[in-house]
């Protein structure tokens, strides 16, 4: 028979099946239902918890006063009851025992007895453990709450059982004043545990139940065998967290960059445990802890199961993009409109796909400026506004304001398309951190930034050599017809763009012919139109295969309703057969695929010109070139350290950062190393890279359109000038003309050389091309990967995606972003909130953490921000180095009498230029002149500061007005070679740009010799370098990526303006066709040549194996070898 559960005390509650109870007092402050209820064990732990304790006062409203003076009556009644029970004992009956035999004492006793007493020694009563352990923790208890300085440390001791009870005098009832005191208490009641425990008073076990009993849990649970603090108070200042042992021990788990095992977490837990923190979680609590906020404030991660079957992972880009939109650091980089701007052009809203190509219906069609302003749609205001009223999204908005969130996808998309097209009727509800609203916020695919063999697949088009072979044109034709004049001139230019109606279209067709099971057909169609879908090919195989096999089982049937049953299954299946990017709405993959610059610039022609060149050096010239590079200015280039050696050991290998390296600097040190056409090429692709690097357009007109663009006036073009063509147009053009003069055939064999004539309409349509590039995809390999560095690879999408969803999370936490509570407003709307103060102040206030996450300050540095020069030793301290303006270079400035020769001054290491570039002694910059307010250009002397501001010195250049004959760049130069000083205010310096010294002119050589520095330190080996000579001549380097837009912004245009080379360049292109035909003729009259004497050889060589048979001869042999040879041949 079942025993039936005891009655549990107030203020308890039973749950039905007995096993579990909840508190009465605690229920209504517990938002989960399943988080309210607890072990019957935890009853008497439960009811010392500062929580329920808190929720009890919180009810009664009992004064401190009130309970320190029940707490005096409680101990005056246990007084009273030890007396009763001590004169009850002293009333017991006697008991005569008898008495124990006398005992001889020892000699040893005797001996001890008389040393004794001879001594006069002295003994101690040994104390209590118990008392002397209350005794150490009431002083720990007064020198915490001392310092706090709350009250009476003494009197509050004995109040709360540390010494016999007394009346005291206590202040008023504080919330946080109680806060500080109970952490107080506890951490008395935790030294004096420890206290016992180290003093061998208390064991190991007892010290647990001690730490159990005074913590806040809502189960007894066992620590994992390393142990652990279990149920740690909770703190609001790092909410979500409990404590901030807990937050600091999510961070350390979630760093992007170090990535830390479970063992080696137990270990860190270990270790705390060990040095005695507090609030130190067991293993499975962490765990318990990280999952509790994954439900309620993470990123889901859902899975998915590709058309072909396979399966995987994603984290909801729903509430990646809900965060960003509630976070207030990333909220105000969101753009919903599209803006025709004034000034420069640098983001993708203010090009033409959001002003002028989108459908409006993808884009936010609604204007909210929070000030009561009527809310329209484009829609109705085009349409005269009065016939669709009220607007239909109304009916979901409720009032909400609704927003488009454009963004980049290209892989798995199918998936990712049914989430995006699930926002058009379902929109994400989200917390506008800008405006603190909820917003609905729909999504759409804005550009899909790929690599080429990527962007083949989303536009559909077919990955290798094709009759068509451009995925964003039909340009082309058969090998025969691009060698053809006007086929080849059509190649250094943009042909008919394709679309992704007429792509999705051929797809369709192709799928047809795939039903009447005839794969030549297919084959045939895909190498004519260029178009072949990765994503449906499997498909069309599938399609090819089971026709034959229908034919084959039911030969009578006719191919006609064999192709309909198929096409019939291929309708019910079309979102399973067909790309999803041809049909999103909003994304035109054709349009959308911009030219991209790692894989098409880096990976394509720098890599192609690279090759090109080193690949006929000698082991000198490399040697050359790799002197020659090392010894460049890097000042001004944001690149990282050169490594040259390393370059040329790996000249067929190198990544784009290397390659960004060779683009910017191999012109200075190429020119006598390579032909006078591959030298020009090395120009033309410098001068290209740089341009399209630009991360803002400040004159669209300049920098790229000509006056046949179809929207010139609207783009304010100046039409004086009809036959002109611009920078990237010129930069573009020579560049392909260039490499088909070394070599016609590579502008019909490279993809990547076509493509360039693409840049510009990309650029029209998404801006500078930097905003859309793959590069920034690239950096995040490093966290893709230690991601999985401890994933078994079981499940590998899945840990991954698990990981970068809790990175996410943490990385919105620390940030200050907002998540949906669990709670409900009273008026039952959504309520949002947000990490405490300790959370979000920590990643501010640590810059190790910052560094750890890779954050930076969006606050940049300030124009005439300095580094102060670093302190030296002197007289036994350090001292802050400081200089007589009188000793320093700058008292020899033109200005220089501005300021007092015995002033002092401290030299600097850097100061902040205006575009934000940190100028250090050397540094190439230019400056606003304080004497005409001009731009001046200069090399930094000396940086040095006077209290909060600082002065920088330069050597004065000029630039000449021709460009230099060799490089076609600027010049520098002083002024009738005299040195000039000249001063300027911190804050006047504009930009820092790269220069090279002029060691073409000078003749400098590699005659310099120093030691070659391994392991830190200088071995015996050597190495030559470059040493300048004194000409004081130097070059702008106008292929430099940094600031290069500004540059050119301040130097005259016949001095950076690309110059084309040809002034006829469809006579060149009739040339250069006339060559590569010469060229292909040739090749097909060897290879003709040689697939005859092969034949030739073939058919000798049968004729040799062959014997002439006669019957005449009776050789057996013969007949033999003839009848062998019969068998092999009916074989």
């Amino acid at each position: 028979m079942t025993r039936s559960a005891a009655p549990v005390p107030e203020p308890f509650t039973t749950s039905p099946d007995g096993k579990m109870v909840k508190c009465k007092v605690c229920a209504p402050h517990i938002p989960l239902e399943p988080k309210r209820w607890m072990l019957r064990g935890s009853m008497s732990t439960h009811l010392k918890t500062d929580s329920h304790r808190g929720h009890a006062h919180a009810g009664h409203t009992v004064s401190l006063e009130e309970r320190v003076r029940m707490n005096e009556q409680q101990a005056e009644a246990e007084r009273a009851q030890r007396d009763t029970q001590a004169t009850a004992l002293q009333n017991l009956p006697d008991f005569h025992m008898r008495s124990p035999a006398p005992r001889e004492q020892s000699q040893q006793e005797l001996g001890m007895w008389d040393e004794y007493e001879m001594n006069g020694g002295s003994f101690e009563i040994a104390e209590d453990p118990a008392e002397l352990a209350e005794r150490e923790g009431r002083q720990w208890l007064e020198r915490e709450v001392g310092e706090l300085s709350i009250w009476n440390a003494e009197a509050f001791a004995k109040a709360i059982g540390f010494g016999d009870t007394v009346n005291v005098d206590i202040l008023e009832d504080d919330p946080e004043v109680d806060e500080l005191l109970a952490e107080a208490m506890g951490n008395a009641r935790e030294w004096t545990c420890q206290l016992s425990l180290r003093q061998g008073h208390m064991t190991r076990s007892t010290w647990l139940t001690f730490r159990y009993h005074f913590a806040d849990v809502d189960e007894p649970e066992t620590a994992n065998h390393f142990g652990g603090t279990q149920g740690a108070r909770k703190n609001n200042e790092f909410r979500p967290y409990d404590t901030k042992t807990m937050f600091l021990l999510d961070v350390l788990d979630n760093l992007p960059h170090l990535r830390i095992s479970d063992s080696l977490m137990k270990v860190f837990l270990w270790i705390l445990k060990e040095c005695g923190a507090n609030d130190v979680p067991s293993f499975y609590r962490l765990r318990k802890m990280q999952k509790s906020l994954c439900e309620h404030s993470g990123v889901p991660t859902l899975p998915c199961k590709s058309g072909q079957g396979n399966v995987f992972y994603i984290n909801d880009p729903r509430t990646i993009i809900a965060k960003d939109w509630a976070n207030p650091l990333v909220r105000k980089y969101i753009h919903v409109y599209p803006e025709i701007t004034d000034g420069p052009i640098s983001e993708i809203w203010h090009a033409e796909k959001w002003r002028k190509d989108m459908d409006l219906s993808a884009l936010s069609q609604m204007w909210d400026d929070g000030n009561g302003v009527p809310e329209f749609t484009v829609k109705s205001i085009l349409s005269g506004y009065p016939i669709a009223m009220p607007n239909p999204e109304r009916t979901y908005a409720r009032g909400r304001p609704i927003y488009t969130s454009l963004i980049d996808l290209f892989e798995q998309y199918c998936d990712f398309k049914k989430i995006i097209e699930s926002t058009h009727s379902k929109p994400i509800e989200t917390y506008d951190a800008l405006t603190n609203d909820e917003v609905l916020v729909k999504l759409y695919q804005s550009s899909g930034p790929a690599d080429n063999p990527m962007a083949n697949e989303i536009c559909g088009h077919m990955i290798g050599r094709a009759n068509l072979p451009c995925r964003k044109c039909n340009v082309g034709g058969t090998h025969r017809e691009k060698e053809s004049d006007e086929v080849y001139h059509s190649m250094f230019t943009a042909g008919e763009p394709r679309t992704k109606g007429e792509t999705l279209a051929e797809v369709v067709s192709q799928v047809e012919l795939a039903c009447l099971g005839v794969a030549s057909h297919v084959e045939t169609r895909q190498t004519a139109s260029g178009v072949k879908d990765a994503y449906t090919q499997p498909w069309i195989e599938e399609l090819i295969n089971r026709a034959r096999k229908m034919h084959q089982d039911e030969p009578n049937r006719t191919h006609e309703s064999i192709k309909q049953e198929l096409l019939a299954w291929v309708e019910e299946n079309k979102d399973r057969v067909y790309n999803s990017f041809l049909t999103m709405k909003g994304f035109d993959p054709n349009r959308d695929t911009p030219v991209e610059l790692l894989h098409t610039i880096l990976l394509g022609i720098v890599k192609y010109v690279w090759y090109g060149s080193h690949s006929t050096w000698s082991e000198a010239s490399k040697k050359t070139f790799a002197i020659r590079l090392q010894s460049t200015n890097t000042n001004g280039l944001s690149i990282h350290a050169i490594r040259s050696n390393y370059i040329m050991q790996y000249a067929n290998s190198l990544i784009g950062r290397q390659l960004k390296t060779v683009a910017q600097t191999s012109v200075f040190h190429v020119y006598d190393l390579v032909s006078d056409k591959q030298f020009a090429l090395w120009k033309a692709v410098g001068q290209l890279s740089a341009l399209l690097w630009f991360p803002e357009i400040r004159d669209l007109n300049t920098y790229l359109v000509s006056v046949y663009h179809p929207y010139y006036h609207l783009l304010k073009l100046n039409a004086s000038k009809p036959d002109r063509q611009e920078d990237v147009e010129t930069a573009v053009a020579n560049v392909l003309d260039l490499f088909a003069e070394i070599d016609p055939s590579k502008i019909i064999e490279k993809i990547k050389l076509h493509i360039l004539a693409h840049v510009r309409e990309d650029i029209l349509r998404f801006g500078p091309l930097v905003g859309v590039a793959t590069e920034f995809f690239e950096c995040f390999n490093v966290i893709f990967r230690m991601c999985s560095i401890l994933s078994n690879h079981r499940a590998p999408s899945r840990d991954i995606a698990y990981q970068l969803a809790d990175q996410e999370a943490m990385k919105h936490r620390l940030t200050g972003g907002h998540w949906r509570s669990e709670l409900v407003s009273d008026s039952g709307s959504a309520v949002w909130e947000c990490a405490g103060p300790g959370v979000i102040d920590y990643l501010r206030e640590k810059p190790l953490l910052q560094k750890l996450y890779g954050w930076t300050d969006p606050q940049p540095k300030a124009p005439g921000t300095f580094g102060l020069a670093p302190m030296t030793r002197g007289h036994g301290q350090h001292v802050r180095p400081s200089v007589n303006f009188g000793d320093t270079a700058t008292s020899k400035a033109l200005n220089a009498a501005a300021f007092s020769s015995i002033s002092q001054w401290n030299p600097c290491k850097y100061i902040v230029a205006r575009s934000g570039d940190q100028c250090i002694v050397g540094s190439w910059i230019v400056g606003e002149s304080p004497i005409d307010n001009s731009s001046t250009i200069g090399r930094i002397v000396e940086v040095l500061s006077q209290g909060i501001s600082a002065i920088v010195v330069i050597d004065v250049f000029h630039a000449a007005s021709t460009r230099h004959p060799l490089f076609d760049m600027p010049m520098l130069a002083r002024r009738q070679e005299e040195t000039t000083y000249l001063i300027l205010p911190g804050k006047a310096i504009q930009f820092e740009f790269n220069v090279q010294h002029d060691c073409h002119s000078a003749g400098c050589r590699a005659n310099g010799v120093r030691p070659v520095v391994q392991e830190r330190v200088e071995s015996d080996l050597t190495e030559t370098f470059i040493v300048h000579e004194g000409l004081a001549r130097y070059v702008i380097n106008t292929h430099a990526f940094h600031n290069a837009h500004l540059i050119r912004h301040i130097l005259p245009r016949n001095l950076t303006a690309p110059i084309p080379l040809y002034d006829d360049r469809r006579k060149k292109h009739d040339e250069l066709a006339a060559t590569l035909r010469s060229s292909e003729d040739e090749k097909r009259r060897k290879k003709k040549e040689k697939e005859q004497q092969k034949q030739k050889e073939k058919e000798a060589k049968a004729a040799a194996a062959v014997p002439i048979h006669s019957s005449e001869s009776g050789d057996p042999g013969a007949t033999q070898d003839h009848g062998s040879r019969k068998k092999r041949k009916a074989k």
